[in-house]
């Protein structure tokens, strides 16, 4: 069993819903992250802990190569999507904050 099981039917459906793409690895390890990226080129990253085994866990986003803002949120796993549309909004509202929009979806 994947330490992810338990939200990968969440995390691609909301993922789906955006345009985006869930990152499976990264340098060898398992992990569930995504990367917005806006009209000049600068990249959000937003990314989810494994559930530990209450079925909570943590959403982290920042922006990349930059000090910018960065933003940690708790929750439990039937709270995921809505706490993942919170985030996104967030990183919109960084985004359009710096005078930029984000990359059209095709």
């Amino acid at each position: 069993m994947n330490k992810y099981d338990s939200i990968q039917p969440i995390l691609e459906d909301w993922a789906h819903a955006h345009g985006l793409l869930i990152l499976t690895n990264y340098q060898g390890e398992e992990i569930r992250a995504t990367e917005i990226v806006d009209d000049k080129g600068a990249i959000y990253g937003l990314w989810v802990s494994v559930p530990d085994s209450r079925g909570h866990l943590t959403i982290g986003a920042a922006a990349h190569r930059k000090r910018g803002p960065l933003l940690k949120k708790e929750c439990s796993v039937p709270d995921l999507r809505t706490e993942l549309e919170r985030c996104y909004h967030e990183i919109d509202a960084w985004i359009r904050e710096s005078g930029s929009t984000r990359t059209p979806v095709k």
